[in-house]
């Protein structure tokens, strides 16, 4: 869609190492990382291999991050959410 673009091209110019301004996206520099390389699934209705990345914990500076995770849990094989919950644990320096 559309706004997909829009969006893509966002994160793209946030994430642009050569713009001083930029940030990272923590699963990049995760000591360890876990679950699958997508985030949104729309209560599950997308297809596995048509799931996308959008949601992002970013950092910039003096923040070691030790894992980065995302959460796909269900219960009685239901989402709680369209999205998946992403979690990090990061050391302030």
């Amino acid at each position: 869609s559309a706004a997909s673009d829009v969006y893509k091209r966002q994160i793209q110019v946030l994430t642009n190492p050569s713009d001083p301004r930029h940030l990272t996206h923590s699963r990049t520099i995760a000591g360890f990382t876990y679950g699958p390389e997508w985030t949104f699934h729309d209560f599950g209705k997308i297809p596995y291999d048509k799931r996308e990345w959008i949601d992002y914990i970013f950092v910039k500076g003096n923040i070691k991050v030790l894992r980065h995770g995302v959460l796909t849990e269900t219960l009685n094989n239901l989402f709680p959410s369209d999205h998946c919950p992403v979690i990090s644990t990061l050391i302030l320096e």
